[in-house]
């Protein structure tokens, strides 16, 4: 019983390294090169849980969560909060 708890463990930490490797899978275009933003702040929610996230890019302010990138918005009253110069890398 023991051999098995322990193959089970080995094999998930074998899958979570693996899917925590470098790969962009959510990458709409191919052969584009992903970017950093300029800036992101990541503040805690009502829950505690920090998951809502000020994004900075090319002086443009932007909001989204970290649990669903669907409901990224602009939010041009943050945009003097940005740096306006891009230092991505």
């Amino acid at each position: 019983m023991k051999i098995r708890i322990a193959l089970a463990a080995l094999c998930s930490a074998v899958v979570l390294l693996l899917s925590g490797c470098g790969s962009n899978n959510f990458r709409d275009l191919e052969h584009v090169p992903s970017k950093d933003p300029d800036t992101a702040v990541v503040y805690n929610n009502v829950d505690l849980n920090p998951n809502i996230t000020k994004l900075c890019i090319e002086g443009l302010a932007f909001i989204t969560t970290t649990r669903d990138y669907d409901n990224t918005q602009r939010v041009p009253e943050w945009d003097a909060t940005c740096p306006k110069t891009t230092t991505n890398k």
